[in-house]
């Protein structure tokens, strides 16, 4: 199984060692390193693209030595409101990654019309996938009445807008990141896995997708160990068969089973 998602920050702390050691002891067949970018970061384009370069080059420098243990890649997620995303891909093409990731926030969709944040989703052209997918759900499914003034008035509308994200997504040939480490008391986690995940992927799956990433999203050693069984599981009783991840910005399955 691929870790689709673990923090840059292990390498610039020089960790990337103890990293890779502990996934191949965990028995994964892949991890990959992702670069978060804030908006006021991709304006200072210099310094945060000149520190990503810095960790491209000890990753490819380490992808060479674990070469026959395992696959290392590396890619940026993006944490914007859009406003600067097409100067900011500009920017991110001349550099060499794996994927490209967008933060999938709810929060824009409070301060915005539907059709507004619809109209945005022609910059999926420019991303391999969404992450962070789990508070957008929570905020799908939430039974609760939306705070005054939002313009998704009712938990429908909301579940119309998802709707018409997924079919976005599908027809782009877009990922869906889900992050295991998102709950961790196990509690919490049946219920929100009950509630809330396994309608979303029900639905995801109906509507014809079929790319879904997991990730631990580490910034920590310790949390590598995140079990991936459970939704390793929990995909398969959905209707999935493979689990996605990005090489060279090209989509790779990895089998389920």
């Amino acid at each position: 199984m691929i870790d689709s998602h673990v923090s840059m920050a292990l390498v610039s702390e020089g960790l990337i060692d103890t990293v890779c050691s502990e996934a191949i002891r965990l028995g994964r067949k892949g991890i990959a390193f992702t670069q978060p970018l804030l908006p006021a970061e991709t304006q200072q384009s210099h310094k945060s693209w000149a520190n990503y370069g810095e960790n491209a080059e000890t990753i490819f420098q380490k992808k060479m030595h674990y070469f026959q243990m395992l696959k290392i890649y590396k890619g940026i997620e993006l944490h914007t409101d859009f406003t600067d995303f097409e100067a900011t891909m500009n920017i991110a093409s001349r550099y060499p990654v794996d994927y490209v990731l967008a933060s999938a926030d709810p929060r824009v969709l409070t301060v915005s019309s539907p059709d507004e944040e619809l109209r945005k989703l022609k910059y999926l052209r420019y991303i391999n996938g969404i992450s962070c997918i789990e508070p957008l759900i929570e905020w799908a499914y939430m039974a609760a009445g939306s705070s005054p003034g939002e313009p998704f008035d009712s938990r429908q509308d909301r579940m119309d807008w998802l709707d018409m994200l997924l079919k976005a997504l599908i027809s782009e040939y877009k990922c869906i990141e889900l992050n295991v480490n998102f709950i961790t008391t196990q509690s919490e986690q049946a219920s929100f896995v009950a509630d809330k995940l396994t309608p979303f992927l029900t639905r995801y799956h109906e509507l014809g997708g079929s790319l879904i990433s997991l990730a631990t999203r580490s910034g920590s050693v310790q949390q590598l160990s995140a079990s991936f069984e459970y939704y390793q599981q929990l995909l398969l009783q959905t209707g999935f068969r493979y689990t996605t991840h990005f090489a060279a910005l090209n989509p790779v399955h990895d089998s389920l089973t």
